[in-house]
């Protein structure tokens, strides 16, 4: 039987492939064991698009379960306007892994009935929990109330709930829902409930946390994602291969791991076009071959929209750097492009908040990968 390629660009790796972030997950195991000691502590595991975050949620979603906590995954997205309709998402699915958890564990059996006694409806736009013949009750109000009965109802069954909320920007767009989450969590831990909340979003979530509600800061540890290491990457790449019985010659790994930088949606790129030839090993002449279609891959997914979303005076700065090839101080690019070092400060800052660069050192940028400047030197220079 033909193994089906195993590489997921954009999309949630595998569990057998998932590598690395040990320490992010030494510290979320952390947090469970003290939530499950009585003293809850919650997350906010953040970084770049394509960076792995909702992979490693994955993998923590199942790392909990392994110690038979209830764990509720909610990806948000733009349906998510309201606290109202956050808190029937968050009930129903509550009680959908209620129901699930009690299935395949029997000491918690007993629970499914609990579970499905109760439903999730959306009224004129207000979410409302209804337990079955009784009257129904505004959820905004009773969230943290019934969250408590909850808890009190299966405590001795269940070591803790894990309640993950991907995509989590779009508490953005509501407003006050990172607050209101706060003061329901928060008291909740006072409560020693054993609820735990991690939150999933780019790293400018957190930043806007820090500025708008420092209270919010205090609350939610921020864990931020950075590149794989070689060796990770490595791995990464051969353990597909081997159990498709293939081989990667081994100076074509190094050069993986140097062309990818340890990003690891270029990682799982590469990984995809090369594991789609039908060949038993994989030479440093196959990649070569094949990367313009590894460059016309991560075009179409990734680099393409982040260069069509900046400015012409951004572009600019961007094939500056592209056309260096190393990081280059302000002062620098400013020359490159004509302009004075205090007019592109602005360009700088959005540049660096969008990841299209990132900062080396003081007063000193790079483009946030190397294959980007790549594919802005092959794109139509902008504009003089």
């Amino acid at each position: 039987r033909i193994m089906a390629n195993p590489f997921r660009p954009g999309g949630i790796v595998e569990l057998e492939y998932f590598v690395g972030r040990t320490l992010e997950i030494t510290r979320f195991l952390q947090y469970f064991k003290n939530t499950k000691d009585g003293n809850p502590h919650h997350l906010a595991i953040l970084g770049e698009r394509g960076i792995g975050k909702t992979s490693l949620l994955r993998y923590l979603e199942w790392q909990a379960k392994k110690q038979k906590a209830l764990v509720v995954r909610i990806e948000l997205d733009p349906a998510t306007n309201s606290i109202e309709y956050l808190v029937a998402q968050i009930l129903e699915e509550l009680k959908r892994a209620g129901v699930a958890h009690s299935l395949v564990d029997k000491s918690a059996e007993n629970l499914k009935g609990f579970f499905q006694k109760y439903r999730v409806s959306l009224s004129l736009g207000v979410a409302r929990i209804e337990p079955k013949k009784e009257t129904e009750i505004e959820t905004k109000i009773e969230f943290r109330y019934k969250l408590q009965e909850i808890w009190s109802k299966i405590k001795d069954k269940i070591p803790g709930v894990v309640i993950m909320l991907d995509e989590a920007e779009q508490l953005e767009e509501i407003t006050g829902s990172l607050q209101y989450l706060r003061n329901v969590f928060l008291r909740l831990s006072e409560n020693h409930c054993g609820y735990m909340l991690v939150l999933s979003g780019k790293i400018g979530l957190f930043k806007q946390i820090k500025e708008l509600h420092s209270p919010l800061a205090r609350f939610f540890t921020p864990i931020t994602l950075g590149l794989l290491k070689p060796e990770e990457v490595s791995e990464a790449i051969q353990k597909p291969f081997t159990d498709a019985n293939k081989k990667i010659e081994p100076s074509l790994i190094k050069k993986i791991v140097e062309d990818s930088q340890g990003h690891p949606y270029v990682v799982q790129t590469i990984g995809y076009v090369l594991f789609e030839q039908d060949k038993k090993e994989i030479t440093n002449s196959d990649y070569q071959a094949l990367k313009p279609a590894i460059m016309a891959q991560l075009a179409d997914q990734l680099f393409q929209d982040m260069l069509e979303a900046t400015s012409p005076e951004e572009q600019k700065i961007l094939y500056a750097l592209a056309q260096a090839k190393k990081p280059l101080k302000v002062k620098e690019i400013a020359k490159k492009i004509g302009k004075k070092s205090t007019h592109i400060g602005t360009q700088i800052k959005r540049l660096t908040e969008t990841n299209c660069i990132k900062k080396f050192s003081r007063g000193e940028y790079t483009l946030f990968h190397k294959l980007f400047g790549e594919y802005i030197l092959t794109a139509t220079a902008p504009a003089n």
